[in-house]
């Protein structure tokens, strides 16, 4: 009895109907049979091509653990009642599923765009296939954390006033879609929401799938939250397969994985959303317990940048084929302990403000915590190092801490700005430039002298081949009392320093083939304290301010075979006009020419590296 009073509420008197629905695609002529549907389906229903059109006079709600079965050919049809506001709400589970032949469809009342209807809203479970949904305001809106699978697959969605389809951020796991395609909406996007009725939830829920579609602008993160954030927790995964866009203006705070596997002619585009204003205040975030593989993807119009990684793990970033496009300012930020994680293979910097990688010391988080090697990408202007606090925490430097090894890769530029003045190698520094593509250590300015402190080697080693340190106080200190682990410049030049190009307090160092010149003090000062170590071949030693090479310690200086500027050989203690040579220096004999070689006056230099 109960069912068939249900039923009665339901239904409205065909005369009433006739008034409402003059047509449908020309069908209601000839069916005048039409079920009108309203309140609530309470036990497992059926909507049959028989009974069809359906009309929907107020919201239908599938309660929870009950199944409403749209058969093949059925048409659902749903007014615009602005007191009503009709909707199919499911809370337990929608079963539509179409053929090729006889299609499901949902529309509007006369299936015209004039009178939008407002939408099926899915919290439990859904399945839709062959299926058209048009003339909505949204046609699908998911929402819950905890329902179950809502599948499109083989449908069309097209001519809705809004967003077609719009998913809340927690169910953004529950949505799967698969050949379907977005025609003629405005506009043809995924919109994702703040979680429903939660102020600021735009926490994923579990493991989310974007994916393209046929005529699918994107995924639309529509910023309705008061705070601009989008989260990835921890163990859950965020994938676009290729051909996929996303749109946002928020944050995009990765505590898990982020997979984005584009191709070359389908690649993954990450994206500001339009008419976001560009206000983001990052795009995405990496922390320490997240990682991420982006292979043939684009990110753009990101606000004031493009990727941010901190946080001490050993969890990579991996970018590969990536284009980082038009950013505010820098592309890329990552803090000096993670410096490790961001593995780059064919980045390409472009039309942003600075093309340029900044390495953070923030907050006093200074020092490498792992093996670094830095690599020349395309459009990549310089690695920069600074302190982005305000205030800076001193000390104002950058560390490779013991038992580390920073390398620099041929091409590379390393530049040093305000908050990271010094580079302190307690480990080791490898400069492994070439003749073609030298490696560059200057200012963040890059453009006069005592703008940053230089490259303090204290308890480490360093190899600089083929590389330039320019605009420092001294270009290079060495404090090195472990003799064994020595400093050695091949092919380098150490030149404009606000004081000393060199300075040597202690250790082993060997210069091969390199220049010291035009800096404002000497070229190279060693220091009386100490047990230093130091030997030159085949280097220039030209236009400095004091001397070319000074020597304060008791111990010999062996120069022999250096260029001072002049045929006649050193001035100071030397018999010439080039440079000074001033203490305890071997100089004779000397190159009567600016020219590398390193012919038997190798056989003073047991720790010489041939060039």
């Amino acid at each position: 009895m109960k069912k068939h009073l249900i039923f009665l509420t339901m239904f409205l008197p065909l005369m009433s109907l006739a008034l409402l629905l003059p047509r449908i695609s020309g069908t209601i002529q000839a069916k005048p049979q039409l079920v009108a549907v309203g309140g609530i389906i309470a036990t497992d229903t059926t909507w049959n091509v028989a009974n069809s059109p359906y009309v929907l006079t107020d919201t239908v709600t599938v309660q929870t653990g009950v199944s409403l079965t749209i058969e093949a050919g059925v048409t659902v049809m749903m007014p615009d009642m602005p007191d009503t506001k009709a909707v199919l709400d499911v809370q337990g589970h929608l079963e539509a599923v179409g053929t090729a032949v006889n299609p499901i469809l949902f529309t509007s009342i006369d299936d015209l765009p004039a009178n939008n209807w407002s939408g099926i809203t899915v919290s439990g479970s859904a399945n839709f296939e062959q299926v058209t949904m048009r003339h909505a305001y949204t046609a699908l809106s998911i929402s819950g954390s905890s329902g179950g699978v809502v599948s499109l697959a083989n449908s069309t969605v097209e001519e809705n006033l809004l967003h077609p389809v719009v998913v809340d951020t927690d169910a953004l796991h529950r949505l799967t879609m698969s050949n379907v395609t977005f025609s003629n909406n405005m506009p043809d996007r995924v919109g994702i929401n703040k979680s429903n009725g939660l102020v600021d939830n735009f926490t994923l829920a579990g493991n989310v799938l974007l994916t393209s579609q046929p005529g699918l602008e994107g995924y639309e993160d529509l910023g309705n939250g008061s705070a601009p954030q989008i989260i990835v927790p921890q163990g859950i995964t965020l994938t676009f397969a290729a051909g996929t866009t996303f749109m946002s203006d928020s944050t995009v705070i990765v505590a898990g994985y982020l997979a984005a596997n584009g191709t070359q002619l389908e690649p993954v585009i990450l994206d500001d959303r339009p008419g976001g204003g560009n206000f983001m205040s990052n795009y995405f975030v990496f922390g320490e317990t997240a990682s991420a593989t982006l292979t043939h993807t684009i990110i753009r119009d990101g606000h004031p940048l493009g990727l941010g990684i901190g946080g001490q793990s050993d969890l990579p970033i991996i970018l590969q084929d990536v284009v980082l496009d038009n950013v505010g300012e820098f592309p890329i930020t990552v803090e000096a302990p993670s410096l490790h994680r961001l593995q780059m293979t064919n980045v390409t910097f472009q039309n942003s403000t600075y093309n340029r990688v900044l390495v953070d010391t923030d907050g006093g988080q200074d020092a490498i915590a792992a093996d670094v090697t830095l690599t020349i990408q395309p459009g990549l202007e310089w690695y920069e190092f600074a302190d982005g606090s305000d205030p800076q925490t001193p000390p104002a430097e950058f560390v490779v801490p013991e038992g580390i090894t920073l390398t620099a890769e041929a091409g590379t530029e390393l530049r040093f700005g305000v908050g990271a003045e010094d580079l302190v190698v307690n480990g080791r520094f490898q400069a492994n430039g070439t003749l073609t593509s030298p490696i560059t250590l200057t200012s963040a300015a890059d453009s006069a002298p005592g703008q940053w402190e230089g490259i303090l080697v204290e308890n480490g080693s360093a190899q600089l081949e083929y590389t330039e340190v320019r605009y420092g106080t001294n270009n290079v200190t060495v404090k090195n009392t472990a003799v064994s682990t020595p400093v050695v410049l091949q092919n380098s030049q150490l030149q404009a320093a606000a004081t000393h190009g060199l300075i040597v307090f202690d250790g082993a160092v060997t210069a091969v083939c390199s220049r010291f010149v035009n800096n404002n003090g000497s070229g190279v000062l060693i220091v009386s304290a100490g047990q230093p170590t130091v030997q030159f071949l085949s280097s220039a030693l030209v236009g400095n301010g004091d001397a070319g090479l000074t020597n304060q310690n008791a111990r010999m200086v062996d120069a022999r075979q250096n260029w001072w500027g002049d045929a006649s050989g050193p001035a100071g203690v030397g018999p010439g006009s080039g440079d000074a040579a001033l203490g305890n220096v071997l100089f004779d004999p000397w190159q009567k020419e600016d020219v590398c070689t390193t012919l038997p006056y190798q056989l003073y230099l047991s720790t010489v590296i041939k060039p």
